[in-house]
């Protein structure tokens, strides 16, 4: 039997099987349950650039880690991951030098001109004063 990877007991039991076959163990000492040997899964960037396309796509993350083939708790921390990089402010430009339409109306009232709107999508001409 393995030893305990959290204590280094050797009061160490088979603890039935994990998901894919392999066998589990518990420690009688300290209670943890853990696998011999265990394998990670290496995932290689093509997939990760497969996984960015189809979360853009609005895919649920079950039908993608189905697809791709990366348990789900993996595919949950990778999003969480990606969305942590994400600025959290956005630089806007302002616009050119425009006025707003309620600016130039005042504007043409305190000076008494006739003003034509060509702006909007009905064309509204008239004099103020």
């Amino acid at each position: 039997m393995p030893a305990c990877p959290s204590c280094d007991s050797e009061a160490v039991v088979k603890n039935g099987f994990i998901h894919n076959g392999k066998q589990n163990h518990r420690c009688q000492d300290c209670g943890r349950q853990f696998v011999a040997n265990p394998e990670n899964k290496v995932i290689s960037d093509e997939t990760k650039s497969l996984i960015d396309k189809l979360l853009l796509e609005k895919i649920p993350m079950a039908g993608i880690a189905s697809v791709v083939d990366v348990s789900e708790p993996w595919l949950q921390g990778y999003v969480n991951e990606k969305y942590a990089s994400v600025p959290r402010q956005v630089n806007v430009r302002p616009n050119k030098s425009r006025l707003p339409i309620n600016r130039l109306i005042s504007q043409a009232v305190t000076s008494g001109s006739t003003v034509l709107i060509a702006e909007m999508p009905m064309i509204v001409a008239g004099a103020f004063g």
